[in-house]
């Protein structure tokens, strides 16, 4: 998380304990919802393209992508009112950075 620019002001100490409450949220029966909700509300709105491509690095980051994870982020990617324009090309730029030159360049 460090390297990345939208965590910049993130107290990395309290990444233990938001992870424990965020898991605690989501074994609730509406959990999702209820974490979506606080991502919502916690950073603004002209962010929410941010939150999807941080989204989308985190699924990204095994290189495989399960149904799971396409069904999560089309269902964040409503809640965050994303076009499918501004959708594609954050899931485009995050395929590019996923790639590297060939050995032989």
């Amino acid at each position: 998380m460090r390297h990345l620019p939208a965590f910049t002001d993130y107290e990395e100490n309290r990444l233990i304990d938001d992870a424990r409450t965020c898991a605690e949220i989501l074994d609730n029966d509406d959990g999702l919802s209820a974490v979506l909700g606080l991502i919502t509300e916690a950073i603004p709105k002209d962010h929410n393209d941010l939150a999807y491509a941080v989204a989308c690095d985190i699924a990204a980051a095994d290189d495989q992508l399960s149904q799971e994870e396409l069904r999560l982020l089309e269902i964040i990617r409503h809640r965050f009112s994303l076009d499918r324009l501004t959708a594609a090309a954050i899931e485009r730029g995050v395929a590019a950075r996923r790639k590297s030159f060939p050995s032989e360049v």
